[in-house]
């Protein structure tokens, strides 16, 4: 995977679609969104760590409110520029899900077709059948910081290909097997509970990147 989208904004984080390379998703979460559980330890103001000397970057956590069930998270991220005086704003709504030692953040997207920038955001009450998929994301949870790591594509191609997971690997017309990062999807299609064995299995293994974003709690 292409590692050079380490300094991008912490909106890049929330929204998985970082600029040159595949970030796989699931069709199904590893568990209903009305039986997820609330985590208030997660609640708080983070900074994060690893941004550009001149990117400061705010995610503040808590629930999301009336309209969702009871355990979803909202996350509102703030960016600002050192030499700018913008400020960026974006909002997203999600639920976790304990595996191991770690949980895994569920950001799901609308079947709605919005721009790709925009695919994350859920301004409206939850609707389970508006729902095309999730984005996940292993958090390790401290008390004074959260680390969060992204799906590892090649090993979750591999695993597809193998037959070791139920999946598709989606490629842009005229693109080689080879092609780079970017002009392909990858999907895992299991149902809840295969989902889960695989990601019990793996949780603590290749599954997942090692953590490549870290944020302190400031509040």
């Amino acid at each position: 995977m292409n590692r050079n989208n380490r300094g991008l904004p912490i909106v890049a984080l929330f929204l998985l679609a970082c600029s040159g390379c595949t970030i796989p998703t699931v069709e199904n979460p590893l568990v209903a969104p009305a039986d997820a559980k609330p985590l208030p330890s997660l609640h708080g103001v983070y900074r994060s760590t690893d941004c550009p000397d001149n990117l400061v970057n705010y995610a503040h956590i808590g629930p999301a409110g009336d309209g969702y069930p009871a355990s979803f998270l909202r996350i509102v991220v703030v960016s600002q520029p050192k030499d700018q005086t913008a400020l960026g704003f974006s909002s997203y709504i999600g639920f976790v899900e304990p595996i191991g030692k770690h949980h895994v953040l569920h950001i799901p997207w609308s079947k709605t077709e919005v721009p790709d920038e925009q695919r994350t955001n859920w301004n409206q009450n939850w609707e389970d059948d508006q729902v095309a998929g999730y984005m996940v994301m292993r958090l390790s949870v401290a008390p004074d910081d959260v680390e969060m790591s992204d799906l590892n594509d090649d090993f979750v191609e591999q695993q597809i290909a193998a037959k070791k997971i139920d999946g598709r690997v989606t490629r842009k017309a005229g693109e080689r097997d080879d092609a780079e990062p970017g002009n392909k999807t990858i999907t895992i299609t299991a149902d809840t509970d295969d989902l889960r064995k695989f990601f019990t299995r793996h949780i603590d293994g290749e599954l997942f990147n090692e953590s490549r974003w870290k944020f302190t709690r400031v509040k």
